[in-house]
């Protein structure tokens, strides 16, 4: 499963948490925060049960104005 900053995910222990930071290539760990404040490492994505949220992203507008030829 493909985690982004931001997200609210499930863990399989029932808590909800929201994504603070991901890195990792070939295994992702990630950064959450618990309700109460608390921080925690996930090493796996295997304690993940299950997506709850994913902001949404904004476009990004090329260009900006009228062309003049």
């Amino acid at each position: 499963m493909l985690l982004l900053k931001g997200d609210h995910i499930r863990l399989k222990d029932g808590r909800a948490v929201e994504v603070l930071d991901t890195w990792g290539i070939a295994r992702c760990h990630a950064k959450v925060s618990f309700d109460d404040g608390s921080i925690a490492l996930i090493i796996s994505e295997r304690d993940v049960a299950a997506l709850i949220s994913r902001p949404a992203l904004e476009r990004k507008k090329w260009g900006g104005g009228k062309r003049v030829n």
